[in-house]
């Protein structure tokens, strides 16, 4: 396992490079592995596709804020923290994950489970039906929310983003 986390970043490092010249779609995984130096094989022992690449990067970034939300961070605390991590990869979020319907989907599914179990695990709220109407609206909101903010260049601070 110990080997596994820097061969993910080697790729992340290396796709976030090659995205400063071209859109994710025009990257093929080939070129990641020769730049990267490493075999297919190991790309995809560790990813299923160049999106995926993506997607970890986010699910890493969201389980460092998101996650302590309502735990050891207030919700504005980790909504910062996860919005500047994502700012620190500007480039990488405005050519790639902004673009895929898959990547969005997955973020609204972290983002229902997460408060979903924050307030009805953690705070011990109960799920009734008005607090699983609102954990939708807000999971919705905040991946709407994000991909514009993605879209438009990122150009409110991750503070007004919280």
């Amino acid at each position: 396992m110990q080997e596994v986390e820097p061969i993910k970043w080697r790729i992340f490092h290396t796709l976030s490079k090659l995205i400063e010249n071209s859109d994710l779609e025009h990257i093929s995984t080939k070129e990641i592995c020769e730049a990267s130096g490493i075999s297919r094989q190991t790309f995809y022992r560790n990813f299923q596709d160049k999106y995926a690449v993506v997607k970890w990067h986010f699910d890493l970034m969201a389980e460092r804020s998101l996650k302590q939300a309502g735990r050891t961070l207030t919700w504005q605390e980790a909504h910062k923290l996860l919005f500047s991590n994502l700012s620190s990869q500007k480039t990488v979020y405005e050519r790639a994950a902004y673009s895929d319907m898959i990547m969005k989907q997955d973020i609204y599914r972290w983002s229902y489970n997460l408060y979903t179990e924050t307030l009805t695990q953690y705070k011990k709220m109960a799920p009734t039906r008005s607090l699983l109407f609102q954990i939708d609206a807000a999971a919705l909101l905040n991946v709407e929310l994000a991909f514009k903010w993605g879209r438009g260049g990122m150009k409110q601070s991750p503070e007004e983003m919280a």
